[in-house]
């Protein structure tokens, strides 16, 4: 019961008057003040459910999945954290896997925006107080051509509509920021992040940016002619209308703050440049269809070669040497998934590698094995028993596990590198001390200010930041040295607030009413 119907039900079956009602409610909100702060927003889960809104139209789009070029409109489903005040969120773009053909055309059960492995993922990031987006791209290319250069060309030129795709989706999102902003969003923190094919779409979405990255001599043909032709498919944005690419929103900015991927591969190293997108990365280095390093992309419908190209390892090494992750490569991160990464990622602290007993591909995808079992393959026996030659122990608890190893290893890298809020509690920047015995503060609740006072000898109090209950920071008083301080919230409105104070021996969270 929330705390308002409780003062309802009070007031039907007491004679309460006013004052004693509020001195009531002033009460019950220190007790929960009384309870530690533990639960950070992006860090954990702080929100209990999810709303969510299906086919959400961004574009429309020329595909080739029908052999023709035919229009496809090109929908996302959005996850939101219900409860949320927050005006401006964080968003988080979510490509799905399936080798940019459909299910079961691909020869999978999973590929698309309803796979379990990305309704689960973008539920959690939604707890976590981020907007989510499972987006549909454009499919079609021959996996199956005898010619290896047909093989190579039409996937790379499914890989290119994917990135225009996602690219599209970015500038749809800050048009409708600028034209009401329905969603609660914030365009200048904007991931991309993506699931095995999705995450070539997000390492191309964050580094493919001229068409000299297209022309490298392992993307040309025979005939020394890039198998991608901007003539044709526009430009590596998606901004011009030519006869394969629809322009939409030109005049918006494809730019994204921040990537992720869980599997994939970048299309070559080079792509990478310094001062670039950061990103962080998940790889399974026994996954038999992409690299973990540098290596050859294979087919799963038939496991015959495409092209070269580099991996979430190689990826990251190149990070590494050109300090593309300067906003957090520097950084500590406590949790222990981090921690765990660090024993075994080589020093590179944007990698986190999923290490499997066999050949394994993506250890965080579920399937419905009831439905699979049921629907043949066409290499013999059916969907269920083939996915299983490379996810062996699948399961939802697999699944999920895997997940959340995904987002605690993701998610403060992407907090610091978007200068989210609670980057200092993910670095453990300062130690988390326990507010009774090292500050004081007081009134609590409090009509106009509070005195925040240093308990302990030496310490000394160096700055305060107040935070509103759906984590946004509301006021920041810095630059301070002293061992008491009056800190004025008469421009605040009434309401429960968090106070972070920094000490010279560590952080003290207070959770105070305002009156």
């Amino acid at each position: 019961m929330s705390l308002s119907k409780f003062l309802k039900l009070l007031v039907n079956q007491y004679p309460f008057s006013m004052k004693k009602i509020l001195l009531f409610t002033a009460f019950l909100a220190l007790m929960v003040a009384a309870v530690p702060v533990s639960a950070q927003r992006y860090l954990s889960e702080v929100f209990s459910t999810v709303s969510t809104t299906q086919n959400i139209y961004y574009a429309s789009n020329i595909t080739v999945i029908t052999g023709g070029p035919t229009v496809d409109s090109l929908v996302f489903d959005a996850y939101a954290p219900v409860g949320d005040t927050m005006a401006q969120r964080p968003v988080v773009i979510v490509a799905h896997t399936g080798s940019f053909l459909p299910s079961p055309q691909n020869g999978q059960a999973t590929g698309s925006r309803r796979d379990s492995a990305v309704v689960d993922i973008c539920r959690k990031l939604a707890k976590r107080g981020f907007v989510a987006i499972a987006m549909e791209y454009r499919f079609g290319w021959n996996p199956v051509a005898t010619s290896q250069e047909t093989r190579t060309g039409t996937l790379l030129n499914a890989a290119y509509r994917g990135i225009q795709d996602a690219r599209t989706l970015v500038r749809f999102l800050r048009s409708d920021i600028a034209s009401g902003n329905q969603w609660g969003l914030n365009g200048n923190k904007i991931t991309v992040g993506g699931m095995g094919t999705g995450g070539y779409v997000a390492f191309g979405a964050a580094y493919l940016d001229s068409y000299d990255e297209i022309n490298l001599s392992k993307f040309l043909s025979s005939q020394a002619v890039s198998f991608v032709d901007t003539s044709l498919s526009g430009d590596v944005e998606g901004k011009w209308s030519r006869p394969l690419n629809i322009g939409n929103y030109p005049n918006e900015s494809s730019a994204i703050n921040f990537a992720f991927n869980m599997g994939g591969a970048v299309g070559d190293s080079s792509w990478i440049e310094a001062g670039e997108t950061p990103m962080a990365s998940v790889g399974v280095p026994s996954d038999p269809f992409a690299p973990y390093n540098y290596g050859a992309v294979i087919v799963p419908t038939t496991g015959q070669f495409v092209v070269n190209v580099s991996g979430s390892r190689g990826a990251q090494v190149q990070m590494t040497r050109l300090n593309v992750n300067s906003s957090y490569d520097a950084l500590t991160f406590v949790d222990p998934t981090s921690t765990q990464a660090a024993t075994v990622n080589g020093g590179l602290n944007g990698l986190f590698p999923f290490f499997r007993a066999g050949a394994e591909s993506a250890p965080w995808e579920f399937w419905d094995s009831t439905y699979w079992k049921n629907i043949p393959h066409p290499s013999g026996g059916n969907f269920h028993t083939v996915g299983l030659l490379t996810n062996p122990d699948m399961s939802r608890q697999k699944e999920l596990a895997y997940i959340d190893s995904t987002l605690n290893f993701v998610v403060p890298r992407m907090v610091c590198s978007m200068g989210l809020a609670n980057c200092a509690a993910a670095t453990g920047a300062k130690e988390q001390l326990s507010a009774n015995m090292t500050v004081s503060v007081f009134p609590n609740p409090s009509a106009s200010f509070v005195n925040i006072a240093a308990e302990n000898g030496g310490n000394m109090i160096e700055g305060v930041t107040v935070t509103d209950l759906s984590g946004r920071q509301v006021k920041l008083v810095g630059g301070l040295k002293s061992a008491n301080y009056r800190l004025d919230h008469a421009d605040l409105s009434p309401g429960m607030y968090f106070l972070t104070i920094s000490t010279s021996k560590g952080i003290v969270t207070q959770k105070v009413l305002f009156n």
